[in-house]
C-alpha cells in the first residue's frame, strides 16, 4: 500500500466517520470508535513496510479531532494531551496507540521471521565484537545493508567496564515473540508519577462514562469555572454559593447542593476523612477505603456514580432550561448503583455458562479435495487471489478456510454488504459461479496459522 492510497484510504473513513454523530456519543465511546477502526486502517501495512510520518501524523490526527468532538469550523476542549492519551489504561491513559513505534514492533516481527541469514541466527552480540573491541562488520555485511551497518558502526561495542547487558523483552509469558511486548518495551511506559495505581479506577463497578469521568477527574481536567477562569473563560466563582471558587473537590464535595447526597451516603465512621485532602488524595482515599456501610456495595462504585451525577447535575442546572435536582438525590443514586451490579452479575453468569472447551487444530481436506487457508486480515482480497491462484493450477475441489466470519458471510449470502468491498464480492461471486466446485467455511484463528506463514 503507498501513501497515497493510505492517505486517500484514511480521507475516505473521515467522510464515514461523519455518519458516527459525535455528538450524540460520549469521550468513551468516541475513544473506542477511534481504537477500533481508525487505529486499524494502517496495521496491516505496517506489518510489511515503514509508513510515511505524514499519514501517520493524518491518522492520529483525526483520532484527536473525533475523541474531543471538532468540527469543520470549531475545534473543542482537548483535556488531555496525546501523549498521556496513548499510554495503556494502567499507567494513566486510555490505552491508544502510538502508531509509529507500533510500525516499528511491526517490522521487528517481519525480521524475526526472515529466515536468510542462518549464519546469524543464534550468534550473541559479544561474538560480532573482535579482540581489539571493535565490531565485526565484515560478517555482518553479508547479510545487512550499507545504511544498517553505518546505524551500527556509530553504536559503542559492548564491553565489561560497563556493566552486565540486559534482557530487552520481546516475548510474551509462553516465550513467543508478542508485537505488544515489544511495542511495551519500546514505548517505555511507566505507572506515571509511581503513586497512583490506576487500575483501582478501571475495576469500578460502574458504566464506562463514569470511570473515564473518575479518570478525568484524577488528572484534575474536569471543565470547572477554576479550570475555565485559568483559560481566561469568566469567573472561577461558583454560580451557587458565589464566594467560592469552584474546583472539583468544590463541585463533587464541598459544595451545599451535594453535601445532603453525602451525609446520607458516607459512612459516619469515614467522614471524617473523606473530608479532608486535596484533589488526588480524596480520590484515592474513595478508590481504596474499604467500606461497604448498609448498603453493601463496593464503596468506591457508589462515590464514583454520586460524583457523576453531581457534575451531571450541576451542569443541567448551569446549561439547561427548568432542571431541578431530584427530591430524593441518594435513592438516585443507590437505584442506578443496585441496577448496575444486578446487570454486571447476570452477564458474568451468563458468560460462565457460554463456555464451551474446543480442541481446536488444523486438519486435511478430504480426499480430492485442496484446502485454501486465507487470514481474513487482509479482508477479502486474500479470498480472491486465493481463488484465482487455485484456478490456475486447475483445482476443480476447493475448500475454502476463512477466519473472518464477516467474509464468509459476505461470500455466502446475497447480501451487497459495504461500498468498498462490493466489487470485491461481485469477483468472488463470479469465479464460484465457474466450473470450480467450492466448499466455504469459517475456521478459527487458531487452526488457521498456516494462513499466517
Amino acid at each position: 500500500m503507498f501513501a497515497g492510497d493510505l492517505l486517500l484510504f484514511g480521507e475516505a473513513t473521515e467522510q464515514h466517520m461523519k455518519s458516527w454523530k459525535a455528538n450524540y456519543l460520549s469521550l468513551e465511546g468516541r475513544a473506542t470508535l477511534a481504537k477500533s477502526v481508525l487505529e486499524a486502517i494502517p496495521i496491516y501495512p505496517m506489518m510489511t513496510s515503514i509508513i510515511p510520518k505524514a499519514c501517520v501524523d493524518e491518522i492520529q490526527k483525526m483520532q484527536r479531532r473525533f475523541i474531543w468532538g471538532d468540527t469543520e469550523h470549531s475545534r473543542k476542549y482537548h483535556a488531555i494531551g496525546w501523549d498521556i492519551m496513548t499510554k495503556p489504561k494502567d499507567c494513566g491513559g486510555l490505552g491508544l496507540r502510538r502508531l509509529t513505534v507500533m510500525n516499528k514492533a511491526c517490522i521487528l516481527k517481519l525480521g524475526r521471521k526472515l529466515q536468510s541469514t542462518d549464519s546469524l541466527r543464534d550468534l550473541k552480540v559479544t561474538q560480532l565484537v573482535d579482540d581489539e573491541g571493535r565490531w565485526k562488520l565484515e560478517v555482518l555485511a553479508t547479510c545487512l545493508p550499507v545504511s544498517l551497518l553505518r546505524k551500527i558502526a556509530a553504536i559503542p561495542p559492548p564491553e565489561e567496564s560497563v556493566g552486565a547487558d540486559s534482557a530487552y523483552c520481546m516475548e510474551d509469558t509462553a516465550g513467543n515473540f508478542s508485537i505488544s511486548a515489544v511495542y511495551h518495551a519500546l514505548c517505555r511506559f511507566d505507572d506515571g508519577n509511581g503513586a497512583v495505581n490506576w487500575k483501582h479506577i478501571w475495576k469500578i463497578k460502574a458504566q464506562e462514562l463514569v470511570r473515564v469521568f473518575v479518570w478525568l477527574m484524577y488528572h484534575e481536567r474536569i471543565l470547572t469555572n477554576y479550570q475555565k477562569n485559568r483559560m481566561g473563560l469568566g469567573s472561577s466563582m461558583c454560580d451557587f454559593c458565589g464566594d467560592q471558587v469552584e474546583t472539583i473537590l468544590h463541585v463533587m464535595r464541598d459544595c451545599p447542593l451535594v453535601m445532603p447526597l453525602w451525609l446520607n451516603l458516607v459512612h459516619s465512621n469515614m467522614r471524617r476523612n473523606f473530608c479532608t485532602g486535596y484533589t488526588q488524595q480524596w480520590i484515592d482515599f474513595n478508590l481504596n477505603v474499604d467500606v461497604r456501610g448498609q448498603f453493601d456495595v463496593e464503596w468506591k462504585s457508589i462515590w464514583a456514580i454520586s460524583c457523576h451525577f453531581a457534575w451531571s447535575w450541576r451542569n443541567k442546572e448551569k446549561h439547561g432550561l427548568n432542571f431541578i435536582r431530584p427530591i430524593a438525590p441518594t435513592m438516585v443514586v443507590m437505584n442506578v448503583v443496585r441496577n448496575y451490579v444486578v446487570a454486571d452479575d447476570v452477564l458474568h453468569i451468563d458468560m460462565e455458562s457460554r463456555k464451551v472447551e474446543k480442541l481446536i487444530s488444523w486438519k486435511p481436506p478430504p480426499v480430492g479435495w485442496v484446502r485454501l487457508n486465507t487470514d481474513g486480515a487482509p479482508e477479502l482480497w486474500g479470498v480472491f487471489e486465493g481463488l484465482t491462484y487455485a484456478r490456475s493450477f486447475n483445482f476443480s475441489h476447493v475448500e475454502l478456510n476463512v477466519d473472518s466470519m464477516v467474509v464468509v458471510q459476505a461470500i455466502t449470502t446475497n447480501g451487497c454488504g459495504s461500498m468498498t468491498g462490493r466489487s470485491l464480492v461481485e469477483k468472488i461471486r463470479r469465479l464460484l459461479a465457474l466450473d470450480l466446485e467450492v466448499s466455504v467455511q469459517h475456521s478459527y484463528r487458531e487452526a488457521n496459522k498456516c494462513a499466517d506463514v
